[in-house]
């Protein structure tokens, strides 16, 4: 009808108000859903009236209407036709006043195609260039009576002189896709693995796509066809530029279906960014997969998603709304909630946690874990447990397991073990216990089994008690404990005010220590000669003596080995082996070309005591 008009010299649409009956608008003409006016332009074209309906947008009705809307019908020439909604065109479809053309296509027929009205289609794939928007001269925007006239209404610059970018082959292919589903353009040779689904049903899938990654700038970045995409304005429509980034962008969602969807979501929000899925996919989520996207065509982009959900957003399938109703999917799921674990095993949270803690559990996500805020058990893990308490406990509940779980606990807490540790314990078949409930918590237990424990738990470890060592050595308790006190004994771990000391250790200080009796069978003198050398200073005890509780004083095993007859001299002896006079010894002394370790001045003996070898330097000539 612009063509006609302009050859006749008319000036569009405006004459049509003259023709045509009386109060038909404008806008009418531009998507025609009355029987009258089809029926005045077949009148005027000579084309048959559902010709004139194949020429106008109407024709993307089955494409463009949502599924879950119905398709308003119009019976034209007794034959029914689809019609396009005017609020579906008014977001589908490119304003009269704001077209798009390729300028090699108008070179060669200066008309407006129908494949240029979509908002989705933004190719020729003819000549595989960008379609143009814009006067090339000044950059406004163009008409579709521009493009049949072939100049701007505001600077009479040619449109046809336009130099429209080149595509890459990538984007010529998903327009070819889109204009086959709009049956504009033929389907390509080259189709990738798409989801079995009718056009309407893709499409509707696409757009959401599209407008969630328009509503979603943070994901730009992470698409390389977004990156430098300019920040779109409220209410622009999308530029052939703009549009092609976005609906290439979000075709791929839907290639090599349904693997292509992960890789999408995981761009539009990486995993653990976000702790709920409203927040991680927002109006994507919210809108589209929550609403818009909920009638039954749609049931396999739902599955899609709940999988990729499952894998990458476990909580969310047990706390989320949306799959409360959906037992199948939880009752398959490789984990649980802290809760629903808690219920399996019949134990306290606090208790669940513990077994997690000691690695008889293990978990999918833990709070702050991958953005995760929610404990998830592996039923695997669980399952695991049962089965080897079963396995490792009798049904049958003999006299003396009179013990319960709690009171074991606080029995076993001398050596370290909690709930969790019993129960382990009991798993590894190192416990014996009784389990005639389906609850763990109803363990029961003999104590001489729980004293065992005890004693094993001690054995595994090399531990002694204070009481041990004390009764070994023969001193009282109170003794060891002022040895701790003075740092011999360190104790290498303490359950329930129990200290413990590793076995090897004791050994090391047993061995490198003496006692009075023992030093004196070294030193080859009487025991009341020890103490006085110990009163004196020439032996140091580590302790003991007066104001100890221990009456025997304890030494440190070298120093009195190097006292040992074979290894001290007395003055006169040392004297005698140097064939020196007492006086010259004394000057040597003086000079400190002998050095005594015990003796005058030293400590407390009244007499000079010496180890061999007792000269550090060769003494020089007394001739």
């Amino acid at each position: 009808m612009r063509r006609l008009a302009t050859l006749n010299g008319y000036d569009p649409p405006g004459i049509m108000n003259s023709l045509c009956q009386k109060g038909i608008r404008n806008r009418h003409f531009v998507l025609p859903s009355q029987v009258t006016i089809y029926e005045q332009l077949a009148v005027l074209s000579k084309i048959e009236p559902v010709a004139l309906h194949a020429a106008t947008a109407h024709r993307f009705a089955g494409v463009l209407t949502p599924p879950e809307t119905t398709i308003d019908r119009l019976l034209l020439a007794g034959q029914p036709v689809s019609l396009l909604r005017r609020g579906i065109a008014a977001k589908q479809i490119r304003p009269e006043t704001a077209a798009q053309f390729c300028p090699h296509c108008s070179r060669e027929s200066p008309y407006h195609r129908l494949a240029w009205l979509p908002v989705s289609v933004s190719v020729c794939v003819e000549h595989r260039c960008l379609l143009v928007d814009a006067c090339p001269h000044c950059r406004r925007s163009v008409s579709i009576r521009a493009i049949v006239e072939q100049q701007c209404r505001w600077c009479q610059a040619d449109l046809a002189e336009a130099q429209p970018p080149v595509v890459d082959d990538q984007e010529v292919l998903v327009q070819q896709i889109i204009q086959s589903w709009l049956q504009v353009g033929p389907t390509p040779e080259n189709l990738p693995a798409l989801p079995a689904q009718p056009a309407r049903v893709l499409y509707r899938v696409l757009d959401g796509l599209r407008l969630s990654l328009m509503s979603h700038k943070p994901a730009w970045p992470r698409f390389d066809r977004l990156n430098s995409l300019p920040v779109l304005r409220k209410g622009q429509k999308l530029t052939p530029a703009q549009s092609l980034a976005l609906y290439t962008t979000a075709f791929a969602a839907l290639v090599n279906w349904p693997d292509g969807l992960p890789e999408f979501l995981s761009k539009f929000s990486p995993p653990g960014t976000a702790t709920t899925l409203a927040r991680s996919f927002q109006f994507l989520y919210t809108q589209w997969l929550q609403y818009r996207w909920q009638s039954p065509e749609f049931q396999f982009l739902q599955e899609a998603f709940d999988d990729y959900v499952v894998k990458h957003y476990p909580a969310s399938v047990l706390q989320a709304d949306r799959y409360r109703h959906k037992a199948d999917l939880i009752d398959h799921l490789p984990y649980t909630t802290l809760a629903g674990a808690r219920q399996q095993l019949g134990l306290s949270v606090d208790l669940v946690l513990a077994l997690v803690k000691a690695g008889l559990l293990t978990t999918t996500a833990e709070p702050g874990l991958k953005g995760s805020n929610h404990w998830l058990i592996s039923q695997q893990s669980i399952k695991g447990l049962l089965d080897r308490m079963k396995q490792n406990t009798t049904r049958v509940v003999p006299s003396e397991f009179t013990i319960d779980l709690p009171t074991a606990a606080r029995m076993l807490a001398v050596v370290g073990l909690n709930a969790a540790g019993i129960f382990a314990r009991i798993a590894e078949g190192r416990l014996h216990a009784c389990w005639p409930s389906s609850r763990l918590d109803k363990v029961l237990f003999a104590e001489a089994d729980l004293q065992a424990c005890i004693r094993q738990v001690q054995a595994e470890n090399h531990w002694l008690r204070r009481e041990e060592i004390a009764a070994r050595l023969g001193v009282k308790v109170t003794v060891i404990t002022k040895w701790i006190k003075a740092g011999l004994l360190t104790p290498v771990v303490t359950h329930a005010q129990t200290l413990y000391f590793d076995q090897d250790k004791v050994e090391d200080f047993l061995q490198g220590h003496v006692f009075s009796d023992e030093a004196a069978q070294i030193l080859e003198v009487g025991l009341e000669v020890v103490q006085k050398w110990a009163r004196q200073g020439r032996l140091r005890p580590v302790v003991g003596g007066e104001g100890d509780d221990c009456h025997r004083y304890l030494f440190r095993r070298e120093e009195v080995e190097r006292l040992r007859p074979a290894h001290r001299l007395t003055g006169p002896q040392l004297a005698q082996r140097l064939g020196l006079s007492r006086a010259q010894l004394w000057q040597w002394i003086k000079q400190e070309k002998v050095k005594p370790v015990s003796g005058p001045g030293i400590d407390g003996s009244r007499h000079y005591l010496f180890v061999l070898p007792p000269v550090e330097k060769t003494p020089p000539s007394t001739d």
